[in-house]
């Protein structure tokens, strides 16, 4: 009877004996489907064992392995290579059985002729291969969500975009990868693009690794099963973040341009006031001297400190109108030996009073050495009364005190503009240099200010930092490279 089954197999069969002395024996029975695959007659096939039969090139260690799981667990299927008559070689699938004929202990082997599977097995490998290369060439970051939405695979472009290893992302959901702000928003567009199917095309924002927000189009859909259920979804995110700082740079410059044009109009207007003004500043100042001279001796008791008060403050208001004149000067963005300190001290005499009515003291200690820097009067103007406007703003609820100071230094001139104000939130600190960011309440604030303040002075080739506690106050520095 299992000689019959055997005959009756299509796959290749035989039947291995074990020896009395419990080494492997050869084939005890073959059929012809084997004898037909292997070019060997029924009698040569019994001269080999499943040891013999595979090709030199199977490594002995693997022979023993199956051979001990068969004895291990009476059952083993394994892939191997058979060697036919003709010196060709077959990739075989085989499964062993041990099984007892009469109280002997054979072998039932049964070997399937796999090359087709092996064929197709290399052609999906290689379109795999193909894939991989195609997706991975693919200049954008790419990434393959499951079902669950946790990260399934990603392309090298997403790994750098978003500074993780692909270690760090399979498996994982956008929550234990991005800020919590940013995660809810994905995850709910996720959630909504797997019930509706279909595209999903938005805008929105990813922080990297190292912190930096990068402004994006994320292009996603949804891939299905052959019976038509959801398996997950396929996304693709587009780097917009160069475009995006390009529109902004082109509105700061037309806010600029506009800035300015209004700028020009106040200068203009200024000195016209400041002309009429001093048509009539001189003759007061002339009169009130005449009047002086000639109330040396003979003059009511007050009258003399009178005329000096009125002198003092005609003189004053001569020199107001003069600071005005070179504030509002038009000036083109030409650059030049600039005296900060001369810049410093005419900006001050005007607005100093200005601020003490409003209980803001202004204190300056200008001691460095060298302090004429390459750069414009007029936006050095413009700079400085921006941070001493922030300032003022920033102590209105409070006795103010706003510190200017000037010092050498190894990296070139050192000015510092301080306030005890109420100080900038460490989480909006780096944002307050962004074009129409702003604190300050609708009405009261562009948001352009201390953008025009930063462009103004990376055009000097300077720089600017600050720091700033709540409560306590703020710190601009400005360093000036030496000329």
């Amino acid at each position: 009877m299992l000689h019959h089954f055997f005959h009756y197999l299509k796959d290749s069969a035989y039947l291995g004996m074990i020896h009395d002395d419990g080494k492997l024996g050869n084939f005890f029975e073959v059929n012809k489907s084997a004898c037909s695959l292997l070019g060997h007659t029924i009698d040569e096939l019994k001269q080999f064992s499943l040891i013999t039969l595979d090709a030199p090139a199977i490594d002995k260690k693997f022979q023993m392995d199956y051979l001990s799981q068969l004895d291990i667990n009476g059952e083993v299927t394994f892939e191997t290579i058979h060697l036919t008559k003709s010196g060709e070689s077959i990739p075989m699938e085989v499964t062993a059985k041990v099984i007892y004929v009469e109280g002997k202990k054979y072998y039932s082997v049964v070997g399937k002729d796999i090359r087709e599977r092996k064929r197709i097995e290399a052609i999906v490998r290689q379109n795999r291969q193909f894939e991989s290369t195609l997706v991975e060439s693919i200049p954008i970051p790419l990434f393959v969500k499951d079902i669950n939405l946790r990260y399934s695979y990603c392309n090298q472009r997403f790994e750098e975009f978003l500074g993780r290893s692909k270690e760090n992302l399979i498996g994982k959901t956008v929550y234990e990868i991005s800020p919590s702000e940013l995660s809810k928003k994905y995850n709910e567009a996720d959630k909504s693009l797997l019930l509706s199917g279909g595209t999903q095309i938005y805008e929105s924002q990813v922080k990297n690794n190292d912190g930096k927000l990068q402004d994006v189009i994320f292009y996603k859909t949804v891939f299905y099963s052959e019976d038509k259920n959801p398996l997950g979804i396929i996304g693709a995110i587009l780097d917009i973040t160069n475009l995006r700082g390009a529109e902004r740079e082109k509105e700061l410059l037309q806010a600029q341009l506009f800035h300015s044009s209004k700028l020009a109009s106040i200068g203009t207007l200024a000195a016209g006031v400041a002309h009429e003004i001093n048509n009539p500043l001189t003759i007061i100042l002339a009169f009130a001297q005449v009047m002086q001279r000639k109330c040396k001796n003979n003059c009511e008791e007050g009258n003399p400190e009178n005329l000096s008060k009125i002198i003092h403050a005609a003189e004053r208001a001569n020199v107001i109108v003069k600071s005005l004149n070179s504030f509002s000067r038009y000036d083109t963005v030409r650059l030049g030996a600039v005296d900060i300190h001369s810049c410093l001290n005419e900006l001050l005499f005007i607005v100093k009073e200005i601020y003490e009515k409003d209980n803001v003291q202004i204190k300056a200690d200008l001691n460095a050495q060298s302090f004429f820097v390459k750069a414009n009067v007029g936006m050095v103007h413009q700079i400085f009364m921006n941070l001493l406007s922030n300032a003022k703003d920033a102590c209105e609820k409070k006795d103010g005190m706003i510190k200017i100071s000037t010092e050498d230094s190894i990296d070139g001139l050192v000015i510092k503009v301080s306030d005890n104000g109420h100080g900038i939130a460490p989480e909006i600190l780096n944002r307050i240099f962004d074009p129409f960011f702003t604190t300050k309440e609708v009405g009261k604030g562009t948001g352009l200010g201390l953008s025009i303040t930063h462009t103004m002075i990376q055009s000097f080739a300077a720089k600017i930092s600050v720091e700033s506690e709540i409560s306590v106050g703020t710190t601009f520095k400005i360093v000036f490279p030496r000329i």
